[in-house]
């Protein structure tokens, strides 16, 4: 008898309000140069489309949940799993990172699959979850130099969905 199912999601939690993420992420473009995040020498998260806000299934949170979908990718650029990325608040002072593969049956991936998937999975999650609290920190610093404009655009920038 299984008593628990393996879990394959990873999170990571950022130390910026979901406010100031959203404000980094409101410009919708891809997170890195190229779509490529380097994963040092394990290999890379590729990302060819920026994040997306996503509707709220209740209409307690008020800031959307912004996701994209990418491809960890070995040293040699061979792909090991696409994987989903979900950003959503965590708390009043921190959002949460998560990183899933996009896979009917991961708990049947062989040994050496497993191990590339959490070893890049790991580094992607660390490597999303800077790439984000620098852009939060750059779009804040925007808006706290120019409130009106910052805060205007941004808000017609999330309404135009």
């Amino acid at each position: 008898m299984q008593l628990e199912a393996p879990t394959f999601v990873l999170e990571r939690r950022v130390a910026h309000p979901m406010a100031e993420i959203q404000r980094g992420l409101a410009d919708r473009t891809v997170l890195a140069p190229a779509g490529m995040i380097d994963l040092e020498s394990d290999g890379f998260l590729c990302i060819n489309e920026p994040l997306r806000p996503v509707r709220h299934y209740s209409s307690r949170e008020p800031l959307p949940t912004w996701c994209a979908r990418g491809h960890l990718l070995t040293s040699r650029r061979r792909v090991v799993a696409a994987v989903e990325i979900e950003v959503s608040p965590w708390s009043d002072d921190a959002t949460s990172v998560t990183m899933r593969p996009v896979a009917a049956r991961p708990e049947r991936w062989r040994a050496f699959r497993l191990r590339h998937y959490f070893a890049l999975a790991h580094h992607a999650a660390d490597a999303t979850a800077r790439v984000l609290a620098e852009r939060a920190m750059v779009a804040d610093a925007a808006y706290r130099n120019h409130p009106a404009s910052a805060g205007s655009t941004t808000h017609a920038t999330l309404s135009s969905r």
